[in-house]
């Protein structure tokens, strides 16, 4: 209860919560009430001694690829520009995207001349660069992920067959020049390590 009263007490002198005192049920359909509640849960992690609510949108460039409405895709850079501008939502906001993204928006805008929508140039976001992992870089990542695996399905990824399998990866993964290429790491080093578990199950 003493906590409860401090952390009231900590919102009070911040600001008052909009989302719970003005809504009765969530409704995802609703931007206002969105907006308002990550507002809050904001607040809310602040109060308690955190340094706020971050938001991570991995795999942001799926409204170009895997959504075909053009204004679904408008609302989404909407969003984003609204995120970065923290004119809605005043903690951070981290887009995952390719070094191609803003070429990549643009040209989708352009293939709709008739679209209303007119955003601020997206090269003027700011960005964090990261550099290609080098071959090193991949070979620990691959012996990371076999460790986790090997924790989370109680087993020991040390055979030779593994370590071969994961090596061969490694070197394709830093050769490669593919946009997306440590997330196909990724998921050849689990699928081969799924395999090698699937036959040590049915060795045992």
């Amino acid at each position: 209860n003493k906590f409860i009263e401090m952390l009231g007490t900590r919102i009070a002198e911040k600001r008052p919560l909009s989302f719970y005192t003005r809504c009765d049920s969530f409704n995802f359909k609703n931007p206002y009430i969105c907006w308002q509640a990550l507002s809050d849960l904001h607040i809310l992690a602040d109060a308690t001694g955190l340094h706020g609510l971050v938001l991570l949108f991995d795999e942001f460039e799926d409204i170009i690829t895997n959504v075909t409405r053009i204004d679904w895709q408008e609302a989404a850079f909407n969003n984003l520009f609204t995120f970065y501008g923290r004119r809605r939502f005043n903690g951070l906001s981290f887009y995952a995207v390719t070094p191609d993204f803003a070429r990549k928006c643009m040209d989708r805008l352009r293939e709709k001349r008739g679209c209303e929508f007119n955003p601020p140039d997206f090269e003027v976001l700011p960005r964090i660069e990261l550099q290609a992992l080098s071959i090193l870089e991949f070979h620990e990542l691959a012996n990371r992920i076999a460790e986790t695996h090997g924790y989370a399905f109680n087993w020991r990824p040390e055979s030779t067959g593994v370590r071969v399998a994961l090596d061969l990866i490694c070197t394709q993964a830093a050769s490669s020049i593919a946009m997306d290429r440590t997330r196909r790491f990724i998921r050849d080093v689990v699928r081969v390590l799924d395999q090698h578990l699937d036959d040590y199950e049915a060795a045992a």
